[in-house]
C-alpha cells in the first residue's frame, strides 16, 4: 500500500546533479554549516515543476520527501535538518531509558527520523497540524519505525480550540499561529489545538521524556501546557526554537521552568562542535535552546562533554 502511494504521487529518484551535490556536501569534514553552503550553492531544487516528490535512501531506509520547500530540499540533499537539535537530544538521552520523543511541529519529520534511527527503542509521537503533510509523513514513519510511532494531526496548547494557521508556500516549516500579515504566497488553515493531557489520554506511550518544539513563536504556550510533565519530572530534555528578537518569549519560558528542576542552556554550534552554554537571556547567534533536567545534569558522563 505504501508503494502504491509512492507511485501515485509520481515519485522520482534524485537526478545525477542532485546526487553529486549531495555526495559532495555530505563528504565535507564539518559538523555544522553544510546547510548554509547548500543555500549558497543551490537554494532552489532542480526539476521541481515536473516532480517534487523524491525517493532516496536514508540510513538503510527508502524515504519519500516533497522538496517543494526549504526543509524538503535540504533533507533530500544533506539527509539532515537542524542537526544540532538532534545532536543535543541524542547525546543527553540516557541509554538506560526507553525514551518517548514528542516532535511538536513535526513538519516533514526530519528530526524524528534521526531520533528513531539513533535510538531504536524510542517511541516517536509526531504532532503536526498541516493536513497536506500527513500522508507522506505517515508513509515515512511506517518505513522508519513501523511499530513505535503515533501521529496526531493537530497542535498543542493550553486549551482545546480551533485556531488559524498561516502557512508560507515555500517554507511550510515557518507555519505560524502568530502572524499579523498574510502575504500573497501564504495560505491559512483552521487547525485543532489540544492540551498535552488530551494526547496522553489517547497515547499508548504516555508523557514524553524528550521533546522538540518548533512552532514559530508559539513555544511559550506549548511549554506552559507541558507544566504537568515538568512538575512530575517526566521530561529529561526539551529543545525549542527562540530567535534573538523574541526576548519576552524566552523570559516567559524561564519563568515557567523556574524551580521545576530544569536549567536553561543555549545550543552553541561551530562548524566542528555542538555545545551547551548556560544562559540567562537571549544570546546572539543562538536560535535553539534546551531545558535540561537536574537528573541529566547530575549524570556527568552524559552532560559534561556537552557543556561549553
Amino acid at each position: 500500500m505504501e508503494k502504491n502511494i509512492t507511485l501515485n504521487r509520481n515519485t522520482r529518484k534524485l537526478t545525477y546533479r542532485e546526487k553529486a551535490l549531495s555526495l559532495f556536501l555530505r563528504a565535507l569534514p564539518i559538523k555544522n554549516g553544510k546547510h548554509r553552503i547548500l543555500d549558497y550553492i543551490r537554494n532552489v531544487p532542480w526539476g521541481l515543476s515536473t516532480c517534487p516528490n523524491v525517493e532516496f535512501r536514508y540510513k538503510n531506509t527508502d524515504l519519500v520527501i516533497n522538496i517543494d520547500d526549504l526543509v524538503g530540499w535540504h533533507f533530500s540533499i544533506l539527509r539532515s535538518f537542524d542537526p544540532e537539535v538532534v545532536d543535543v537530544l541524542t547525546k543527553l538521552a540516557s541509554p538506560d531509558t526507553e525514551h518517548v520523543y514528542w516532535d511538536i511541529g513535526f513538519n516533514k519529520g526530519v528530526c524524528s527520523f534521526a531520533i528513531a534511527k539513533a535510538m531504536p527503542n524510542s517511541k516517536i509521537v509526531a504532532i503536526e497540524p498541516q493536513a497536506e503533510l500527513k500522508e507522506l509523513n505517515e508513509v515515512n514513519l511506517k518505513r522508519i519505525c513501523p511499530d513505535r510511532f503515533e501521529y496526531y494531526q493537530l497542535a498543542i496548547g493550553l486549551t482545546n480550540e480551533i485556531l488559524s494557521l498561516v502557512i508560507p508556500e515555500k517554507n511550510k516549516g515557518k507555519a505560524t499561529l502568530h502572524c499579523s500579515t498574510i502575504t500573497e504566497d501564504s495560505i491559512t488553515e483552521d487547525i485543532q489545538i489540544v492540551t498535552p493531557q488530551t494526547i496522553v489520554a489517547q497515547s499508548d506511550f504516555g508523557w514524553p521524556t524528550l521533546v522538540k518544539i518548533d512552532v514559530e513563536g508559539h513555544e511559550p504556550h506549548v511549554i506552559r501546557s507541558l507544566l504537568p510533565a515538568l512538575k512530575d519530572h517526566h521530561c529529561d530534555v526539551i529543545v525549542f526554537e527562540n530567535h534573538f528578537h523574541e526576548i519576552e518569549n524566552l523570559n516567559i519560558i524561564k519563568d515557567i521552568s523556574k524551580d521545576r528542576g530544569y536549567s536553561l542552556f543555549g545550543i552553541s554550534k561551530t562548524i566542528f562542535t555542538t555545545k551547551l552554554m548556560p544562559v540567562k537571556s537571549v544570546a546572539e547567534n543562538i536560535t535553539d535552546y534546551a531545558l535540561v533536567s537536574q537528573k541529566v545534569i547530575a549524570n556527568k558522563r552524559i552532560f559534561q562533554p556537552m557543556l561549553k
